[in-house]
Order: C-alpha cells, then sequence, then structure tokens
C-alpha cells in the first residue's frame, strides 16, 4: 500500500478561526454606530472613532494592508494604541508576516507588565509557532491557559506540539479543544493527528461529525478517503475523493489518492487519469518529490 506523506494540520484554519473570536477589538464595538460616517472619510483629517471603523471594514473587506496603514496611524497619534496593536498584530500574522507581529506584542507587552493579558499570550504563542521557535510558543500558550481555559488555545498549542514531534500530546489537546467547542476546523484538526497517529477509526468518526457541521469543506472528504483508503474501504474512499475534487479541483493530494484507490481496486485506465492530473498539479506547485513518485507509479502501470 503506497503512502505520500502525512496530513499536516490546517494551520490557516486554525488561525482564521482565532481571528474570527478576537476580531478587531475596537472598530467591531463602533461598526453598527460609524460605518455611515466612514463612508468616504477623508482619513487624514479623520476622527479616531472614523478610523477605527474604517479599519475594521477595510479588514473585513480583505484589505489588510490598508487595514494595517489605518492602525498604524491611530498608533503614531497615540489613540488607542493598545486595541491597534491587537489588531495590527492580527493583520501582519494573515498576511505571514509574523517578524512584525512579534515586534507589535514586545510593545504590548511593555504596556501591559505586570499584567499580560490573555490575547497578548496567545498570540504570541501562535506568532512564536509561525517562527518555529515552538517552545517559546509552548510557554505563551501554557501562560494563556493559567488565564482562561480557552479551546483556541489547546487548538493552536496543538499545532506547536504537531511541530515539536510530540502527537500524543497534539491529540491530547485537540480532544480537549472539541470538548469545550466542537467546531468543524477542530474536529478536522483532530482527525488530522489521528491519521498522523495511524489511528483511522478515530479519525472517520470526528471526520463524518465535521462533513455534518460543514458539507462544503474539502479537506474533510480528502482526508476521510485517506482514513478509508488505509483501512482498505477503496469504493467509499473513491467517493470522498471525487466529492473533495468536486469542491476543490486545485489539490493534488485528492488525485493522487484517488489513482491509488482506483488501482486497488484494478481500475487502472482510470487511476492513470487521475494520476497524471495529480502530477500535472504537483509539477505545476514545483513539488518535485510528488511529481516523481507519481511518474513512477504511472511508469510501474504502463501509464
Amino acid at each position: 500500500m503506497s503512502s505520500i506523506g502525512s496530513q499536516p494540520i490546517q494551520r490557516w484554519k486554525i488561525l482564521v478561526t482565532m481571528l474570527a473570536l478576537l476580531g478587531t477589538t475596537q472598530g467591531t464595538a463602533a461598526q453598527a454606530r460609524g460605518r455611515a460616517n466612514a463612508t468616504g472619510v477623508q482619513l487624514a483629517q479623520a476622527s479616531p472613532q472614523s478610523l477605527r471603523v474604517e479599519a475594521d471594514r477595510q479588514f473585513q473587506r480583505g484589505n489588510v494592508i490598508r487595514a494595517i496603514q489605518i492602525w498604524s496611524q491611530l498608533i503614531l497619534q497615540g489613540q488607542d494604541v493598545e486595541a491597534s496593536l491587537y489588531n495590527r498584530t492580527q493583520a501582519y500574522l494573515v498576511i505571514r508576516q509574523p517578524p512584525l507581529a512579534l515586534a507589535d506584542l514586545n510593545s504590548l507587552e511593555r504596556i501591559q507588565r505586570p499584567h499580560i493579558k490573555f490575547h497578548t499570550y496567545l498570540l504570541k504563542g501562535v506568532t512564536l509557532n509561525e517562527l518555529h521557535d515552538f517552545p517559546g510558543a509552548l510557554k505563551n500558550f501554557n501562560l494563556a491557559l493559567g488565564q482562561d481555559p480557552n479551546p483556541l488555545v489547546y487548538a493552536n498549542r496543538a499545532i506547536a506540539y504537531q511541530n515539536s514531534g510530540r502527537l500524543d500530546l497534539a491529540e491530547a489537546d485537540l480532544n480537549q479543544a472539541v470538548l469545550s467547542e466542537a467546531s468543524p476546523a477542530n474536529l478536522y484538526n483532530l482527525a488530522a493527528i489521528q491519521r498522523q497517529l495511524g489511528h483511522y477509526k478515530q479519525c472517520l468518526l470526528n471526520l463524518n461529525r465535521a462533513i455534518g457541521l460543514n458539507g462544503g469543506f474539502p479537506p474533510a472528504y480528502s482526508l476521510r478517503g485517506v482514513c478509508h483508503y488505509y483501512l482498505g474501504a477503496y469504493d467509499m474512499a473513491v467517493g470522498d475523493f471525487l466529492r473533495a475534487n468536486a469542491l476543490d479541483p486545485g489539490q493534488p493530494e485528492s488525485y493522487h489518492y484517488l489513482g491509488l484507490s482506483l488501482t486497488a481496486l484494478k481500475r487502472p485506465k482510470e487511476a492513470n487519469q487521475f494520476l497524471l492530473k495529480a502530477a500535472d498539479l504537483y509539477l505545476g506547485q514545483n513539488n518535485q518529490l510528488r511529481y516523481q513518485q507519481v511518474m513512477q507509479l504511472l511508469t510501474k502501470s504502463g501509464g
């Protein structure tokens, strides 16, 4: 039975979940009151209230760089500095600039000492994890848990444990996160760790729950297909991979495993069709290792 490697935790999903909960700490509260006044506002002459609303509006629309500019303006003006630093930190994480996020978090710590706040520890843990400082990330997640046993901390600490090779602790944290909040993201990430540990039946149970909550999440179908594949349920695996491909046709792993499943079902012509698609996508992603693995399979099958 061929393997194409472990399924990583979907870090972007955890991060988006965290940002959705924290929100923009000042703008959201003022948004309903100030949105009309913020439309077309001349930011250079705008009031701090209007700036907060406009920054939140830009962030929610996906204009992250513009939101950063406005929060930077508020910080330079000395207006709502702590909230603006929180929000700018999250924006830096969204655009994958963890060194800039860390600088803002260090500023927040200087402002808050000696009573560092929960969200500062949580965001610093996420940031240090992105910077591959896993001991530092774990330290900050532990400090956050000391203030609030929030499922977001467990979900994010699991990433640091996974990156440190401590899959048993990652699984334990994700189990705790699911107990507190059985969201599709938490269930999926727990299943991803269980797949790495070879706990395929448990993985299936959690993916069934995740899909029941969100039937339009392609990675859940793909990962469920992987579990079915390793359990020898090739027909069910094929169904899951076809569904994953229909929802998101740009993921080569689904085509790769679909080809492997069809090969196991002795349907080589169909298998080769999907393996070729996987090879094309891997090549487009410059994933030479996976590309070569697929080409070797095709060579062996005469495809």
